[in-house]
């Protein structure tokens, strides 16, 4: 019993370090959103009044102000791109297998990370890739896709037939 006592207080003490849950409605997600852009809003004011331009002009007091704000946005710009799924392919990322060299690899080396530089819909785990000068052809051996690859996919798999007349869906 003291094991399981033991092994439970530290899986929970492990659980507090992961923070909280995502949340799971829209409503929520909206109040997240709102609460880090208002704390992202502080901490910039907060530096604005705490920072001493005593030894500054006034015109160079307003020129590093607005300095900072920009470099601030781009950061929470950045950190809110971060958190979207792809929406071209462009994200999904792959491992390949060397099979036939180039000038960085040579065959049977396993490549990680790699990703399409003219976004893809579908990629698929086996399909061959070609024109990288650090090795001729590779083949997909592990596949870590974003949304809309996984989108491309399910559509493309539950397509019927079309009638004719009728736009390509694809």
């Amino acid at each position: 019993m003291q094991e399981i006592t033991t092994k439970l207080e530290s899986a929970e003490r492990e659980l507090l370090t992961l923070g909280e849950a995502p949340p799971d409605t829209l409503s929520t997600c909206r109040a997240n959103a709102g609460g880090i852009v208002r704390t992202w809003a502080e901490s910039l004011r907060k530096v604005a009044r705490q920072a001493d331009y005593s030894e500054l002009g006034a015109g160079d007091e307003r020129r590093r102000l607005v300095l900072y704000e920009r470099q601030m946005r781009k950061v929470f710009g950045d950190d809110v791109r971060a958190t979207r799924p792809g929406s071209d392919g462009k994200d999904d990322r792959f491992d390949v297998k060397v099979t036939v060299a180039g000038t960085k690899y040579k065959v049977g080396d396993i490549v990680k990370g790699r990703f399409w530089t003219t976004p893809k819909s579908i990629t698929k785990v086996e399909e061959p890739m070609s024109g990288n000068p650090e090795f001729k052809k590779g083949k997909i051996i592990k596949l870590a896709r974003y949304f809309r690859g996984d989108l491309a996919e399910r559509i493309e798999a539950s397509r019927g037939r079309e009638l004719a007349g009728f736009m390509n869906f694809g």
